[in-house]
């Protein structure tokens, strides 16, 4: 235990990668708890498909995933994050 506090206080971005990973892993988790109860409430008849669904999200992040890889090699990523930052679905 104090060798991880004098890790932390020797190197701040010891303590921001942890903000980093612990915000990260928080929204990860109320996605994951909330998700389903918001797509039963507006569309009821959903119900028993809420592990297509759920699958569906899964295959997204996969896909997401292995084309940053193939495309971070061609591009560098400071230049990819501008317009994927600007796709946005409107309302």
């Amino acid at each position: 235990l104090m060798r991880t506090w004098a890790a932390l206080i020797a190197d701040p971005k010891v303590l921001w990668c942890g903000a980093v990973i612990a915000a990260f892993e928080g929204s990860m988790f109320v996605f994951v708890f909330s998700w389903s109860p918001v797509i039963v409430s507006g569309c009821p008849g959903l119900a028993p498909h809420l592990g297509l669904i759920f699958s569906a999200f899964m295959l997204c992040c996969a896909c997401g995933s292995s084309a940053f890889e193939r495309l971070s090699l061609r591009i560098p990523p400071s230049h990819l994050i501008v317009p994927l930052l600007s796709l946005r679905i409107p309302p």
